[in-house]
């Protein structure tokens, strides 16, 4: 009957363990290595661990007294390696294995100094109505060096059966963000051509794992020690030597991560994950990791590419007054609407010159400019208008941003009609239906401001064919 305790109980005992065996593969050992250790993990039992943890002492005596006096005693690399490699091959000692395999890692990737890595991800959606599915294959690149400094490559593209507006093969994304704690940081679109400032990032974000290390998996087994839900053996990856484990862990996005570990430095080599649900599947890998590299510093240079068109929202009074006054002058003119847009439509563009001229044909001025204009009061505002315009043309070419023109009107002074993320302060820029305008944090944006629909949701018919 195997009584050995489980991994809980033997969780107490590992530190020491682990601490011993360090010490002897670096053939400096304390001449009571061994004893002091087991004296601890003995310690350790009493209590909680109860008779299940006693009968690891047991067996653990039980081997030591097997031994002749001299392994016993033997302060040697040679001996005293003898007397931990037994203590380790111990029967029912496996989950302790993998539980140091995981703290090692840990503690590794907080002392980690530089790195690279490259994340697929491929997402199948099976839409109602349809046979074949869709599909959204996702390529990052992320580099990153101490003490701040980050780089990540993101390339979206689609295929299978798409909805309305989409075509296979259409990049959806394709930018860099460059984010530094020692100045500002650089978003660059490079399918649009445009790019907008970051703000510095605080130092402290170094530490909460925000900026050293930005997927959310490798956050979570940095911080957390997870449940070892099975051993996964050994194998190759690019002809290296691996050990993989299969984990679970608390509070988590994903119910289980493959971790495949190079034994001989205790990093990742590959994770992975799937996640399912009645409609779409993702299966995705973070691979070709490189840990402690020389890395170019011309990848976290933060200058604006050459021909790039800079798209950085406004937070200056003037700026914001003049947006106002852009979509006050139209809704007068209009009888009270706004331009009826709803950039979360497909293909949706807010084109300033073509609402321009529509504002200067509901005021009554067609046809080739005359003369006598340029001292209208009516025809100045709407000139007047023009800087507004620009800026909200400028700002919906940011991904965080959206107009709703076509869903809100003056009388909606509770209704977000525009809005974006502001860098410094950071925020989410709205303006209302009344044109009155705040900064609201990403926490209380999330019950003003209506989510983007997914591509894959419902077919969106393009207002402007």
């Amino acid at each position: 009957m195997n009584d050995y305790p489980d991994s809980q109980h033997l969780r107490d005992l590992e530190p020491p363990l682990l601490k011993a065996v360090q010490a002897v593969l670096a053939e400096s050992p304390p001449a009571d290595a061994v004893a002091r250790v087991l004296e601890r993990a003995k310690r350790l039992e009493v209590g909680a661990a109860g008779n299940a943890s006693q009968g690891v002492w047991d067996r653990l005596s039980v081997r030591l007294a097997a031994m002749t006096i001299g392994q016993r005693i033997a302060v040697g690399a040679v001996g005293l390696s003898a007397v931990v490699a037994w203590i380790l091959l111990l029967p029912g000692l496996s989950s302790l294995g993998r539980l140091s395999a995981m703290e090692r890692m840990a503690s590794e990737l907080k002392e980690v100094k530089s790195y690279g890595y490259q994340c697929v991800e491929h997402v199948t959606i099976q839409r109602k109505g349809q046979t074949e599915p869709g599909l959204v294959d996702l390529t990052q690149f992320v580099y990153w060096r101490a003490p701040g400094e980050l780089r990540e490559e993101l390339k979206i593209v689609l295929g299978g059966v798409l909805p309305a507006g989409y075509h296979p093969g259409q990049v959806t994304a394709d930018i860099i963000v460059i984010s530094r704690t020692d100045g500002p940081g650089i978003f660059v679109d490079r399918s649009a051509k445009t790019f907008c400032r970051l703000a510095k990032m605080a130092a402290e974000q170094t530490g909460s794992g925000s900026l050293v290390y930005p997927m959310l998996p490798l956050r979570t087994i940095r911080e957390q020690p997870g449940k070892v839900l099975r051993d996964l053996g050994s194998k190759k990856i690019q002809g290296n030597p691996v050990h993989g484990y299969l984990m679970a862990y608390e509070n988590s996005d994903y119910d289980q991560v493959e971790i495949w570990l190079d034994p001989a430095t205790d990093l990742p080599v590959e994770i992975g994950w799937e996640a399912q649900d009645e409609t779409t599947k993702s299966v995705e890998r973070m691979i070709d990791f490189r840990w402690n590299i020389e890395l170019d510093p011309k990848l976290f240079d933060a200058s604006p590419p050459p021909g790039y068109t800079e798209i950085t929202a406004p937070n200056d009074k003037e700026s914001l007054a003049e947006i106002a006054m852009a979509l006050q002058t139209y809704a007068q003119l209009s009888g009270g609407r706004y331009p009826p847009l709803d950039t979360y439509q497909v293909n949706a563009k807010f084109d300033p010159e073509a609402i321009r001229a529509e504002m200067l044909k509901m005021a009554g001025f067609s046809g080739p400019a005359r003369p006598e204009w340029a001292s209208d009061k009516k025809f100045l505002e709407i000139q007047e208008a023009r800087p507004g315009l620009e800026w909200i043309a400028k700002i919906l070419r940011n991904g965080t941003a959206a107009y709703q023109g076509s869903k809100v009107t003056p009388q909606d002074k509770d209704k977000p009609l525009l809005w974006w993320w502001n860098e410094e302060p950071a925020g989410y820029r709205v303006f209302y239906g009344d044109l009155h305008n705040q900064l609201l944090t990403a926490s209380e944006a999330k019950g003003v401001i209506p989510p983007r629909p997914r591509i894959f949701d419902a077919p969106v018919e393009d207002p402007h064919p």
